[in-house]
């Protein structure tokens, strides 16, 4: 009897000095064999060993929901954490529509280097006033157009397209200068609104292009790496809260190290994909002329960064691709 009550007494001040047990429940759009869920998987890992199995973190199936109605959920506290993309956050946090913009960044390495530095964390700092914390950003390549009617080689081949863009994308503005129409569709309806002609192009990098069969609806893939937006993994501000400083550290440590195992994943992923995309039937244009792109988007950039800190930080940005 003495034994139990000591057991009892024991574990009541471990739990007070530990925290209350946690499992974390992340959401993500995409399936099980995509980095970015290995990497959340990899990050619960590292979270279950750091806090000797107190917290876990368990990856829901993949979501049918839009990014809106997921970080919603994220921000009441449903679920505890999401990857999602940045173009999510554009109509909350101005600053993310900068990663987002067209040419921003030089190349992969450009990208980050910035997001990994105090301009990246300025942005996910600036994510706990709309009730998340931001842990990090995962890197997904390039966005690139692609098509079901015609090779894009030019930007002049945007006029008259139909093309896909999602709630709150700063594509929108830009492409109605280079004459295309913007239309707004779930990612989930993507592949039938190709296959109904309801859509006539996209942007995405290769490996979801690849991993979502669009191949089979719009055969054209043309080099235009005209963005290198990030996704961005966030955390429930009303959750976060409610942790020690040690779990809240623990938590964002992991969240960090998997943004690398992200990157070493992708890295070899990206590869794979096009090889299975062009033996799938796409055709890979790369005589690309990028500058006539650069040339109608780098001006009309200013139609959507129309808030000082956003013309501040890309200011900053192109310094840092001269240095």
């Amino acid at each position: 009897m003495r034994t139990t009550s000591l057991f009892v007494a024991l574990a009541a001040v471990f739990g007070a000095a530990t925290g209350k047990a946690d499992e974390f429940r992340s959401s993500d759009l995409r399936a099980s064999n995509n980095p970015s869920v290995q990497a959340v998987n990899y990050m619960g890992k590292l979270v279950r060993d750091r806090t000797h199995g107190r917290h876990t973190i368990k990856m829901l199936p993949p979501a049918t929901a839009t990014d809106d109605f997921t970080i919603q959920q994220v921000k009441r506290g449903n679920i505890a954490m999401a990857r999602v993309g940045v173009a999510a956050f554009h109509g909350l946090v101005p600053t993310t529509v900068v990663p987002s913009l067209p040419f921003v960044f030089g190349s992969k390495q450009h990208q980050r280097q910035v997001l990994d530095g105090p301009i990246g964390e300025q942005i996910l700092a600036d994510m706990e006033d709309e009730g998340f914390i931001g842990l990090a950003f995962y890197d997904v390549g390039a966005r690139s157009f692609y098509s079901a009617k015609k090779p894009i080689r030019t930007a002049a081949d945007m006029k008259g397209l139909s093309v896909r863009v999602q709630s709150g994308d700063v594509l929108t503005p830009l492409l109605q200068v280079m004459g295309a129409i913007p239309k707004q569709i779930p990612y989930l309806r993507l592949y039938d609104s190709f296959k109904v002609g309801v859509v006539d192009a996209g942007e995405f990098d290769l490996p979801t292009y690849e991993a979502s069969r669009h191949y089979e609806v719009a055969k054209y893939y043309s080099l235009t790496e005209h963005n290198w937006t990030p996704s961005i993994l966030v955390f429930s501000k009303a959750i976060f809260d409610r942790l020690s400083h040690e779990d809240k550290a623990i938590l964002r440590a992991a969240a960090k190290e998997s943004a690398i195992y992200h990157r070493k994943i992708w890295d070899e992923y990206e590869p794979l994909a096009r090889k299975a995309a062009e033996a799938a039937g796409m055709q890979l244009i790369t005589d690309v002329d990028r500058k006539s792109f650069a040339d109608v988007m780098v001006p009309a950039r200013a139609r959507v960064a129309t808030v000082q800190r956003q013309t501040e930080l890309l200011r900053l940005i192109a310094a840092d691709a001269v240095n």
